[in-house]
């Protein structure tokens, strides 16, 4: 049972990197092209700037997919400074299944004004229909949902770890100190170097 949550864990991170590199892929090559044509034609796309907004919504819903899955999302850490590791689990669930409830009423609701939104025609440019732009807001929240439930499942906790302080990393990050080589340079005394100082010392003499 295990393996098989593994590994729709895995197929659901790869479809969603895949979804969200596509996205980004249309929204630079969408970006260029209204940029070219602006300038070098005075002429734009009509449905670029409506598109782009609904693409920037998918990218966040579905990196927020992904962000779940490391652990990254946004956490209030309160309590896990001084909870003990029996609390910080229970915290994780709770917190979990608080994310899994909240993100499938929002699924609902999303539904909702997408089926209104097909209902009454409504349109991002003549001829453009909205809605199926729109199906990745109900759609990234299902997806959430079902990443937070794989990591409770999982055993993966989504309390955020401590940073390190700003001491510390200055600490590891401190360059060493160089070694001190003023004895090696002068390098070890000679028997000849013995008695050119005798030598020298009689000179004196």
């Amino acid at each position: 049972m295990r393996r098989l949550l593994r590994t729709i864990d895995r197929a659901l991170a790869a479809v969603v990197s895949v979804i969200v590199v596509l996205l980004l892929l249309v929204m630079v090559a969408l970006s260029f092209a209204q940029v070219v044509l602006r300038n070098a034609l005075a002429l734009g796309i009509p449905w670029a700037e409506l598109v782009l907004q609904h693409a920037v919504l998918a990218v966040g819903l579905f990196g927020a997919v992904l962000a779940a899955r490391q652990g990254r999302q946004i956490a209030i850490d309160v309590f896990s400074r001084v909870a003990g590791s029996r609390v910080k689990t229970a915290l994780s669930w709770a917190g979990g299944l608080f994310t899994i409830v909240i993100s499938l009423v929002l699924s609902r609701a999303a539904w909702v004004f997408v089926a209104s939104e097909k209902e009454f025609g409504t349109e991002l440019t003549a001829g453009l229909p909205a809605w199926p732009f729109q199906l990745a807001i109900p759609a990234g929240f299902v997806l959430i949902a079902l990443q937070m439930a794989l990591n409770l499942a999982l055993g993966r906790t989504i309390t955020p770890e401590h940073p390190e302080s700003a001491a510390a990393k200055a600490k590891r990050f401190e360059p060493a100190a160089p070694p001190d080589t003023s004895d090696e340079t002068a390098g070890p005394a000679t028997p000849e170097d013995s008695a050119d100082d005798h030598g020298g010392g009689g000179a004196a003499r």
